[in-house]
């Protein structure tokens, strides 16, 4: 099936489908337009429910595709699915668009619920918006493999909220609910935004092993609050809530990591044998604020963090932890230049009835954490366990030195005897010259002049004016044209008389009214004589005599 229009909308329950219920493949749907809005529980699918595999759905949409909404009682999303419920694999899902906005419990679905394989999911975009609910997601749940979910984002990914009754968070999900393994999870783009409870996923529920997370953010990731019941933290995670393993690797490359408000990266396996994964960051800056938290937690198999970074603040409870609870504890590796931690933040490697982990940290400066051996409401860097001290694991610190004094010059230890210098009369007679001798000695042009009484003058080299030759002659002749041409008369002001503003009084004791307020005091001289305790001297014989 292939549409081609330049606008298409689906809307109130109808169904754009291509399906199989035998042994053949399903068909293709493409669909080729300007804007595609699907909204009040319509949908666009192609599905398999027999032994062949599903069809394609590809959608090509210049402008924009809008996924809106359910049916009126919440039953149907609206939305794109590539569905697979037989033996066949599921079909692929590809969007192309400026923008893809998915909103208010609507979805885009490539899944599988057979012994096929889940079909892949493909976006490529400038922005995607995901809220209210809204999923993306490539799932399985039954035997089969679930398929990649790729998302290419030239400006930037947007997940924000949860679902009106709190119940279902918006965000992009990789899923096995059955045997088969979660499919990869991957997001390019300038800035990533998770908010106010919406999740990015790969994650297992059952005996299937979850799949890979990465994001590649050049700009910034943030990570920021919870829903509005707390039952949601905004979050990157590699999830393991089965007997499967977690996600081998949550890699996260950016310019700036943010996570605030509750927000958390995590990689964690809740159940006894299962392993909680690796948590690898490589950011240009790492910032956790107000309960902010990197987490590999495990009741199983270790799980272990890595940061790179130039500088990681740590600030109100935040957390850097891979505590186990039946297991040794997970290893975590820090390498940066700035790590700071403020208000009861912790970095982590504890067990409960395991061995403690390892913490190894590599820093230029390390500013309010320290190593203790137990955990305390100050700054701890830790690596304990419950039985006994003996069982604490191995923390390492390695800042580099810097030796403060290297580029310094030595300066001399002897001090001028201030007291000593003030305790001197410099106006003083000895010998009969002024201090016994002291002088003030005035080099080159300008400054003061050359005896106390003479005035201040102007001692700068004037420099004639020079000529060239002609050009005197030119000169006059213009002078003698604009003498020629009669300049405008000006207006004669009139004179209008005013209320006197002030008065002066005339050396003869006349009082003389102003039409300004007098607001100076008279000056006899610009410059008075000023010497030693008011007296009279010679500058240059160094006598004079005072009163």
């Amino acid at each position: 099936m292939s549409i081609t229009t330049g606008e298409l909308i689906v809307k109130d329950g109808a169904v754009v489908s291509a399906s199989t219920a035998g042994e053949g493949d399903g068909g293709d749907v493409s669909i080729t337009t300007g804007q595609l809005i699907v909204k009040d529980g319509a949908q666009v699918l192609a599905v398999t429910v027999g032994e062949g595999d599903g069809g394609k759905l590809t959608v090509d949409a210049s402008e924009s595709v809008q996924l809106i909404g359910t049916d009126a009682d919440g039953s149907v999303s609206s939305g794109l699915s590539a569905e697979a419920f037989g033996k066949g694999n599921g079909g692929d899902l590809s969007i192309t668009t400026e923008q893809l906005m998915v909103k208010d419990g609507a979805v885009v679905s490539a899944s599988t619920a057979g012994e096929g394989d889940g079909g892949d999911v493909k976006i490529t975009t400038g922005e995607l918006i995901v809220s209210d609910g809204a999923q993306v997601s490539a799932a399985t749940v039954g035997e089969g493999d679930g398929g990649k979910l790729t998302v290419d984002a030239s400006e930037s990914v947007q997940l924000i909220g949860s679902s009106a009754d709190d119940r279902v968070p918006s965000g992009l999900f990789t899923q096995t609910e059955g045997k088969g393994k979660a499919g990869e999870l991957k997001i390019t783009t300038e800035q990533l935004m998770v908010k106010d409870g919406a999740v990015v996923s790969a994650s297992t529920t059952r005996e299937g092993d979850g799949g890979n997370l990465t994001v590649d953010a050049s700009e910034s990731v943030q990570l920021i609050g919870t829903d509005a019941n707390g039952q949601y933290r905004s979050a990157l995670a590699n999830l393991s809530q089965g007997t499967g393993k977690a996600g081998e690797l949550l890699k996260i490359t950016t310019g700036q990591l943010i996570i605030s408000d509750g927000a958390g990266v995590s990689a964690q396996s809740n159940q006894p044998g299962s392993s909680a994964g690796e948590v690898k960051i490589n950011a240009n800056s790492i910032f956790l604020n107000n309960n902010g938290i990197i987490t590999a937690e495990t009741a199983g198999a270790q799980g272990n963090i890595t940061l790179y970074s130039r500088d990681i603040q740590l600030l109100n409870e935040s957390k850097i932890r891979t505590d186990a609870e039946n297991t040794t504890g997970g290893k975590i590796k820090i390498d940066t230049d700035i790590l700071l931690g403020l208000g009861d933040s912790d970095i982590t490697a504890n067990a409960q009835l395991g061995s403690g982990g390892s913490v190894t940290i590599k820093a230029k400066g390390i500013f309010g954490l320290e190593f203790r051996d137990r955990p305390t409401p100050e700054n701890d860097i830790t690596a304990t366990s419950t039985l006994g001290s003996s069982f604490n694991g191995e923390v390492k610190i390695n800042i580099s030195q810097v030796d403060p004094t290297s580029g310094l010059n030595e300066l001399p230890g002897i001090l001028v005897d201030a007291e000593a210098i003030l305790a001197n009369d410099l106006c003083g007679f000895e010998n009969n010259r002024i201090a016994g001798g002291s002088s003030f000695t005035i080099t080159g042009k300008g400054g003061l002049p050359p005896t106390r009484l003479d005035p201040v003058i102007n001692t700068d080299r004037t420099v004639g004016w020079r000529t060239r030759p002609g050009l005197a002659s030119s000169r006059r002749q213009k002078l003698q044209q604009q003498a020629n041409v009669r300049p405008p008369q000006p207006v004669p002001e009139k004179k209008v008389i005013i209320e006197a503003q002030g008065w002066v009084t005339a050396k003869d004791g006349t009082i003389i009214l102003t039409a300004h307020p007098f607001r100076g005091t008279p000056v006899d001289q610009i410059l008075p004589n000023l010497d030693c305790h008011s007296g009279l001297g010679n500058r240059e014989q160094g006598t004079g005599n005072r009163e």
